[in-house]
């Protein structure tokens, strides 16, 4: 019931369309870039995250790596989606999955395998030289 949540704060909203409404969903689109209080990725096709403008991954680990005092070329980021970009921007090593998206393995440092693929696993596994328990 929509009474029951008009009082809960919204932190992310993720917008996907159905089928047959992909012309709306394309100018919904434009029409919510063009928001500049709002961070809108479309991280792939017809995928789409809409934040607040200060809301993104590379904040989020810019926060945290204070947090632990810590500096940015000591964060290890993985990725694959356009949402990632600000992520990778900001981390000193950065491995994009085999299905990233073009953008991504442009700013990649590495590269891994598909998601699907245990590729973080294996990343990891290569980067710190660790043994895979399946070796």
């Amino acid at each position: 019931e929509i009474s029951s949540i008009k009082h809960e704060e919204i932190y992310q909203v993720f917008f996907h369309p159905m089928d047959n409404e992909k012309h709306a969903y394309n100018d919904m689109l434009h029409q919510l870039k063009s928001m500049k209080q709002l961070n809108v990725i479309d991280f792939t096709k017809e995928f789409t995250d809409i934040n607040h403008m200060q809301a993104t991954k590379g904040r989020a680990l810019d926060d945290l790596a204070q947090q632990l005092d810590i500096t940015s070329s000591d964060v290890l980021a993985f990725g694959d989606g356009d949402n990632d970009i600000s992520m990778f921007q900001y981390a000193g090593y950065t491995v994009a999955m085999e299905n990233a998206c073009q953008e991504l393995k442009e700013l990649a440092r590495d590269f891994t395998l598909h998601n699907n693929d245990n590729g973080v696993a294996q990343a990891l596994s290569n980067i710190f030289n660790l043994r895979l328990l399946s070796e």
